[in-house]
């Protein structure tokens, strides 16, 4: 794929992991639809250069009735329907016994579902196998709407290689009971890489919303190698490690080669919190001193 020269379209992949529901209950696709039309309202680029696919990530439970419904109420959006059913069985067996006392279950990581632990898994690398291709991956949960997105501030320095990496907000710690391990696993590796900063885990990327340029991590072969160590570590099905830890952490050690800016122009809302994350709201973008936004780095 082409890196935004005339001679070359620049890519962008938005994507979303959705589950499948039944019949039944075909009104709550209205998250996915509701979800899709936003991205048509808002996410602009100039001209027809981009070439822009939108990805439905899903179990394998979303019936041929459901794809035609979704289809047609999110027109013109090109949409591609991918069945993850393998990638989860796959998921399903990723014990690592040697790691089971580092990162053990707890009473927190019990009550969430193998499921949702996949979907950690599919954020933290799996989604590369689908998308790497791509020039710029855009990640939107079916529970956020997208209120702007500004191009030249957020997609531009993607496909000009000058941000590899962006969010809308970043926060602190995650909780102890899904983070069992996590420390010690990360300053390990830190440890036999000397190439690396220490890792933080008090800075984390707000990932239901991300943009990523794949080739920063094509070209940096030992972070890629940290986010396959983490998936044999089996840690994210036994202790639910997330994917906004994962990224957190790697985003912090290779601070020096991927660069990350999560003080973004981009804005939305948050159905399952009920919150707008925007630069109003966003003390990660409160403008300093020459009225621009301030970067958080890591």
């Amino acid at each position: 794929m082409g890196s935004g020269s005339r001679e070359s379209r620049p890519s962008i992949a938005t994507a979303i992991l959705t589950r499948g529901y039944s019949l039944n209950s075909f009104h709550d696709y209205r998250f996915v639809i509701r979800r899709n039309r936003s991205i048509i309202r808002n996410l602009v680029v100039p001209s027809s250069r981009a070439k822009i696919d939108h990805f439905i990530f899903h179990e394998g439970n979303v019936g041929l009735f459901a794809r035609i419904a979704i289809r047609v109420a999110s027109l013109p959006l090109n949409l591609r329907f991918v069945n993850l059913g393998e990638f989860f069985a796959e998921f399903r067996q990723e014990r690592n016994p040697e790691n089971v006392e580092k990162c053990p279950e707890t009473e927190l990581s019990l009550k969430f579902s193998v499921e949702y632990r996949a979907m950690c898994a599919f954020w933290m690398n799996g989604f590369l196998e689908y998308l790497g291709g791509y020039d710029v991956v855009f990640r939107l949960d079916e529970d956020c709407l997208l209120e702007s997105l500004n191009y030249a501030t957020v997609l531009q320095p993607l496909i000009e290689a000058k941000v590899d990496y962006c969010a809308g907000m970043a926060f602190g710690f995650d909780a102890p009971g899904v983070t069992r391990g996590l420390e010690g696993f990360v300053t390990k590796w830190h440890e036999e890489h000397p190439r690396t900063r220490a890792p933080k885990l008090d800075r984390n990327p707000y990932t239901n919303v991300f943009l990523l340029r794949p080739k920063a991590l094509e070209s940096n072969p030992e972070a890629l190698s940290f986010l396959k160590h983490v998936r044999s570590s089996g840690c994210v099905l036994n202790n639910r490690w997330g994917d906004h830890v994962i990224w957190g952490a790697l985003l912090s050690m290779y601070v020096d080669t991927i660069k990350s800016n999560l003080s973004a122009d981009v804005s939305y809302f948050h159905g399952s919190h009920g919150t707008m994350v925007s630069q109003e709201n966003n003390p990660a973008s409160k403008p300093d001193g020459d009225g621009a936004p301030q970067q958080m780095r890591f």
